[in-house]
């Protein structure tokens, strides 16, 4: 029973992950295509531990100028970006790279900063598929499909 409840949500949640990477690497497209770099001003820069394990995400506050808009928000980094951004308790960069959509700025990613979730698209495809086609031979064999026959006495 755990083994279906398992192979239930790789099945969920494999395509899940294959949008998320697909919807980010469109995303990437249309910024190269469509974007424009500025020099953002850091405002603050923050860690936080997420999970039982304690893992940690990074977060940065910029404000920089799109299409004629003052724009400021708080965007998710990656901790090389962080270590390279501040000396652990204080930011020692006054400004970063960013670039924005020109159609709109608000939706934006800081060069070599933001994590590239792209991957998702090729991992989600793999865990779909294993929950899928697993769901699907427990399913052959608990329905008469190959599984294992009960040996008779004579």
């Amino acid at each position: 029973m755990r083994g279906a409840i398992i192979l239930l949500i790789m099945a969920i949640g494999g395509p899940f992950l294959a949008w998320n990477g697909y919807s980010h690497k469109q995303f990437r497209a249309k910024l190269a295509a469509e974007g424009a770099t500025v020099d953002a001003t850091t405002i603050s820069g923050r860690s936080s531990r997420t999970g039982r394990r304690g893992s940690r995400s990074y977060y940065l506050t910029v404000a920089y100028q799109g299409e004629g808009r003052s724009i400021q928000k708080e965007m998710s980094i990656t901790s090389s970006f962080y270590e390279k951004i501040s000396d652990g308790d204080a930011l020692i960069a006054d400004t970063v790279k960013l670039t924005y959509l020109k159609s709109d700025p608000e939706q934006a990613i800081i060069v070599d900063g933001t994590p590239d979730t792209g991957v998702n698209l090729w991992i989600g495809l793999v865990v779909g598929a294993i929950g899928i086609g697993g769901g699907g031979m427990m399913a052959m064999g608990a329905f008469g499909g190959g599984g294992s026959s009960a040996s008779s006495d004579e």
